[in-house]
């Protein structure tokens, strides 16, 4: 199975795609720091381009993307999530229309599989809404809301996964990622060696969650804001830190957070702070990732029903080949009628390879039988 990650990042869910034995043929996004440690750490083709504006992106860029997105078995995505948070400043702006971006350009493609993480407060809004309303015209869908502590990441990370299928038993997805691990690990476990007893994580709400967690359990959600450097002496404590004492306190680094995202121990970081904490925190998980890929590859497929059969009058009439021509010329969507003549594009319609009569917009199966028909067809 083949792969377009968008809104890409450092490549946190790429990797877990990967491992999963997913064939992710390339990255999009508009960070190039976030590109850059991608490519270095996967190995894999990258391509910078702005979501929200594809259509003033580049023309190469758009016909890459274009070109990649057509291809692929499944698209994936994280759309940024920081205008949904709670830990932001929960308004929709241009981050949250890159969800509804995502959308279109699943929608634009239909690949077999799509998948979007998001946090579960975007299910609230009108964009995200939106959003699921285009992908569910194409697609038999279904959301979870699953916390990755279940799932081999040692964190309460609460994330909300809408998934879609052009044939298979989506619910069962559903079931899959309902079930959890039988002993989540533990930051002391993935942390290895030298892992301190206790660690100091600065929260986005310091004067109602604790700030001081043991590392004998999981750690709390990883931001992409950065972690204070030590541990004000005047700290005001909170009743469900781990602890009281300061001297057993070890300010969380990236390179922490970042074991505790499952990131391998080799993944490159940048030096800056501030930027690794952002690529970090802005990730999914990798372990989560494989867990999600090894599910979406294991649900079965249903048979496809047989190419309908086209009437030999209709597979003979020039106008039904000069119209087949320009859909598939197009690429399945093209803007403007079908062809001048109402009746063919009744009977491509009739037939199941347009969508409706007045669009090029090829459906699933007309996609199937097109290029048996043209080699067929006479042209003119």
């Amino acid at each position: 199975m083949t792969a377009l990650d968008l809104f890409c990042g450092c490549g946190g869910l790429s990797a877990g795609l990967v491992e999963a034995g997913i064939d992710v043929v390339c990255g999009v996004d508009r960070s190039a720091s976030a590109l850059k440690y991608y490519a270095r750490n996967l190995g894999r083709p990258v391509l910078r381009a702005d979501l929200s504006k594809h259509h003033r992106t580049a023309r190469q860029d758009t016909l890459r993307l274009n070109g990649l997105a057509s291809e692929v078995d499944m698209i994936v995505g994280s759309p940024p999530c920081q205008e949904y948070s709670g830990a932001g400043h929960q308004r929709e702006g241009d981050q949250a229309h890159l969800t509804v971006a995502f959308a279109e350009i699943v929608a634009r493609h239909q690949p077999r599989v799509f998948m979007m993480e998001n946090v579960p407060n975007a299910a609230r809004y009108l964009t995200y809404q939106d959003a699921r309303r285009i992908l569910e015209g194409h697609y038999r869908t279904t959301e979870v809301v699953v916390n990755m502590a279940m799932h081999g990441v040692p964190q309460t990370r609460h994330r909300l996964i809408l998934a879609g299928f052009r044939d298979g038993d989506h619910r069962q997805l559903t079931a899959r990622l309902s079930t959890a691990f039988e002993d989540p690990p533990t930051v002391r476990q993935v942390v290895g060696e030298n892992c301190p007893d206790h660690f100091y994580r600065h929260p986005a709400y310091a004067k109602k969650t604790p700030s001081i967690f043991s590392a004998d359990g999981p750690a709390p959600t990883m931001l992409a804001s950065p972690n204070k450097s030590r541990v004000r002496p005047a700290y005001r404590f909170h009743k469900r830190d781990s602890t009281t004492d300061l001297s057993l306190v070890e300010v969380l680094t990236p390179r922490h957070a970042a074991l505790i995202q499952t990131f391998p121990r080799h993944w490159d970081l940048p030096r800056d702070a501030t930027t690794a904490w952002r690529l970090v925190g802005n990730a999914v998980p990798p372990r989560a990732a494989f867990v999600l890929g090894r599910d979406l590859q294991m649900l079965p497929r249903e048979e496809s029903p047989p190419a309908p059969a086209v009437p030999p009058q209709v597979a003979a009439d020039p106008c039904f080949a000069f119209a087949l021509e320009r859909v598939v010329a197009g690429g399945g969507a093209c803007d403007g009628p079908a062809s001048p003549y109402p009746e063919i594009n009744a009977d491509l319609v009739r037939l199941g390879i347009l969508r409706e009569k007045v669009s090029y917009e090829l459906t699933e199966r007309g996609r199937a039988i097109a290029a048996g028909l043209l080699s067929r067809i006479e042209k003119y």
